[in-house]
């Protein structure tokens, strides 16, 4: 009996430690999971630019943001693409989508428009708030055969300096405040 109990102890414990370790987890079921057959897919975004004939570059391109854009705004999901320039995108998501997820999002939304556009783009990557400008955390340099994403706080340094931010949620005069049951004390 003391032999058998004096087994079942490393066992036990070498149980309890695997169960304990850390796991893989697949990065794709965290946060907002696999968009890559949301729609409007490419395929779908393509042939509705093929659809309108006679329009301008930018004007397709611009139909294209919107159009990556309606795939997560329908899954009510804060996230906004925005062409900044003819080679260079602006991706805007809620600070509440974790780095990762909005790395995912520039990097589709570059190789999307890489396969329609016929020419490589790179994006900057915007934290968006309700209440505050955006605040650029990243940016994405296209490669062969991935993009390399770089998130630095210090992107947004330039426009810190010019403005000083405050963390104040607003002025309020005391009727604001009345009506919303507050006071000025």
């Amino acid at each position: 009996m003391r032999r058998a109990i004096m087994a079942a102890v490393p066992l036990a414990l070498v149980g309890l430690l695997v169960w304990l370790l850390p796991r893989e987890r697949n990065i794709l079921e965290d946060a907002i999971g696999d968009f890559s057959a949301w729609r409007p897919r490419v395929e779908e975004i393509d042939q509705d630019l093929r659809a309108r004939p006679g329009q301008s570059e930018r004007q397709r391109m611009d139909r294209f943001a919107e159009l990556f854009t309606l795939r997560f705004r329908e899954k009510h999901l804060a996230v906004k693409v925005e062409v900044a320039r003819p080679d260079r995108l602006n991706v805007l998501c809620a600070a509440s989508i974790p780095w990762w997820d909005t790395a995912r999002i520039a990097a589709a939304a570059t190789s999307e428009a890489e396969r329609l556009f016929g020419r490589p783009f790179g994006a900057d990557i915007f934290e968006s708030y309700i209440s505050r400008p955006r605040v650029k955390v990243a940016e994405l340099t296209p490669g062969r055969p991935r993009a390399h994403v770089v998130f630095d706080p210090s992107f947004d340094a330039p426009r810190a300096r010019r403005r000083p931010r405050s963390r104040s949620t607003g002025t309020f005069t005391p009727s604001m405040l009345r009506s919303i049951g507050g006071s000025m004390l």
